[in-house]
């Protein structure tokens, strides 16, 4: 039986300009090490179930266009 997917979105977590490019927060400009532990966590409890796909912005360019194929792929 295959299972239903769920998509897990983690957001940029500081909308600037200098942040963005820079991969920096703009609090003393602290390098953005952001690992989702909150979406892991939610992501294994229900692992069992569901497929699950945790789509990070931090570290994924293209998030956007990934979230939107994630979305729109149908599950059998």
């Amino acid at each position: 039986m295959e299972k239903n997917t769920i998509i897990l979105f983690n957001p940029m977590p500081v909308e600037h300009p200098v942040a963005i490019p820079n991969k920096m927060t703009t609090s003393l400009q602290v390098p953005l090490v952001n690992v989702p532990l909150s979406l892991l966590a939610l992501g294994r409890m229900v692992r069992i179930e569901f497929d699950v796909r945790i789509i990070n912005a931090v570290t994924d360019a293209d998030y956007k266009t990934n979230i939107s194929k994630q979305a729109k792929t149908p599950s059998a």
